[in-house]
């Protein structure tokens, strides 16, 4: 059985609208989920083949992200990626890759039953993040990107879209949620 990860947040008896302030504005995304692709020996060619089955371009620098449609992939390492995905594609999307590269030169796992993932938004979101980690927001973590990293201590992926996302490992959402509670309560993010 394949648990969600709103399993975790379902526990604290709160909507998908997390925490929500004036000025911030915490909010659980369902509707992403992630395939983790790995090349046994990164190449130019692989990287294009395995482009090609999955239907999205892959980054091929470190932090960047690409997208096609409703997917994106985020550069983790050489080689690894990261394909945000509806949740509902994930199996066929293993299959696909499975199929294509039966010498196992390319694979694919899913990776939604590992991780939450939450929005930031609002006037304090970027203040937030950088109270809650080493993260220097601007020319150096610019908008379309993303890069591992803490928050409040916790490993995270954030990226930098339209607004923050920030995927974390299940067992560790409820920790983190605390901890955004924490600064808006007591007017750090308020």
């Amino acid at each position: 059985m394949i648990l969600k990860a709103t399993d975790v947040l379902a526990q604290r008896g709160k909507s998908s609208n997390l925490l929500n302030t004036t000025e911030l504005e915490v909010r659980e995304c369902t509707e992403l989920g992630g395939v983790m692709l790995s090349m046994s020996e990164p190449s130019s060619d692989l990287l294009k083949s395995l482009s090609n089955v999955i239907d999205c371009p892959l980054p091929e620098s470190a932090g960047s992200i690409t997208r096609q449609a409703m997917r994106r992939a985020l550069w983790l390492s050489p080689r690894h990626r990261l394909l945000i995905c509806n949740p509902a594609d994930e199996a066929k999307l293993v299959d696909t890759v499975k199929d294509a590269f039966p010498d196992a030169s390319a694979h694919a796992a899913m990776y939604s039953d590992a991780l939450c993932w939450l929005e930031l938004r609002g006037t304090h979101a970027q203040e937030t993040l950088q109270q809650g980690g080493f993260i220097r927001i601007g020319d150096e973590f610019p908008q379309h990107f993303g890069k591992r990293t803490t928050l409040f201590e916790v490993p995270v992926l954030l990226i930098r879209d339209v607004h923050y996302q920030i995927a974390v490992e299940r067992s560790r959402a409820d920790y983190l949620l605390q901890r955004l509670e924490q600064l808006t309560f007591l007017g750090a993010a308020s």
